[in-house]
């Protein structure tokens, strides 16, 4: 795992030896210790840090470099990025996962977080999920799912294919996925505000909302906060992205099992290995059976 630090975070996983010689110097510095499961934390005057059982270092808090300095920790690169520094303190976060890949559906993900959320969220590495490597992903994701009360719609390859059928339009499918997560928040949360990573203006929004549903009273389905990188600057649309892809690669592991099929493709990029495993669907399955495993408005030229 490589991942960026910014003066307020660092998040590395060393080697048995490296974390061995960290756990030392931390037990002679620290001023406060917690022990969990598989989680040990300490505080270090305005310091947290969160040492995991697998090797994976979580320091939070003021002038995290400085920290990093003194128990010289293996480099990397600094950002100078300011994620998560929005003002709200409790709303939630919608972000989706599947949309650019061939095969598969799409899964969209809310995730609450107040206060006291936001410190529990503090033992993760809460961004983009893009930015994260899978093998990280599914470790924190069940846990995040839980802290933050998620809200998840899954939709399958089958049903994506039907409302392409319909709607002829892959933002109103991605809309779709999100308005069943709002919705059910604003079921018994009306008030709730809700932010979403901007992938259309607002006015297509509420016309996307339109055609799937006319009679939609838009203030129980809309969108409070459109920002562009919002995974970045909101926490709980960062914990939504890592749990929205964490759903979806699950839901790709199951279709390459039931497909039988080595090196299903991942992503879209990978035009040889996508032809190559359609070819090898249709030996097994019927052309109808395609839209059970992929995406049929894409294309491979």
């Amino acid at each position: 795992m490589n991942i960026k630090f910014n003066k307020n975070l660092y998040v590395n996983k060393l080697d048995k030896n490296s974390f061995k010689v960290l756990l030392t110097k931390v037990n002679k510095l620290s001023l406060f210790k917690e022990e969990k499961k598989n989680l040990t934390t300490y505080k270090i005057n305005d310091v947290t840090v969160n040492l995991h059982s697998n090797g994976t270092v979580c320091i939070q808090g003021k002038n995290v470099v400085n920290v990093v300095k003194t128990f010289n920790l293996p480099f990397i690169r600094y950002e100078k990025e300011n994620e998560n520094t929005n003002k709200l303190t409790a709303y939630a976060g919608c972000d989706e996962a599947g949309t650019g890949w061939f095969f598969g559906g799409i899964c969209a993900s809310l995730a609450f977080v107040n206060d006291e959320i936001k410190k529990k969220l503090n033992a993760y590495k809460i961004t983009d999920s893009k930015k994260l490597d899978d093998k990280y992903i599914f470790e924190i994701a069940p846990k995040i799912e839980k802290i933050c009360n998620c809200i998840s719609y899954e939709m399958s390859p089958n049903e994506y294919n039907n409302l392409y059928m319909k709607y002829k339009n892959a933002n109103i499918i991605k809309t779709y996925a999100h308005d069943c997560c709002i919705s059910k928040l604003r079921s018994y949360s009306p008030n709730s505000i809700v932010v979403m990573d901007k992938y259309c203006s607002e006015s297509k929004y509420k016309e996307y909302l339109n055609k799937i549903n006319p009679n939609f009273n838009y203030n129980d389905h809309k969108i409070n906060i459109f920002e562009t990188n919002a995974e970045k600057k909101y926490l709980a649309v960062g914990a939504a992205s890592i749990v929205a892809r964490w759903k979806f690669i699950n839901q790709f592991k199951k279709l390459s099992k039931i497909a039988n099929i080595s090196n299903f493709p991942m992503g879209s990029t990978n035009i040889f290995g996508i032809k190559k495993a359609i070819g090898e669907l249709k030996q097994k399955y019927s052309e109808n059976k395609l839209k059970d495993f992929l995406k049929l408005n894409f294309s491979l030229n």
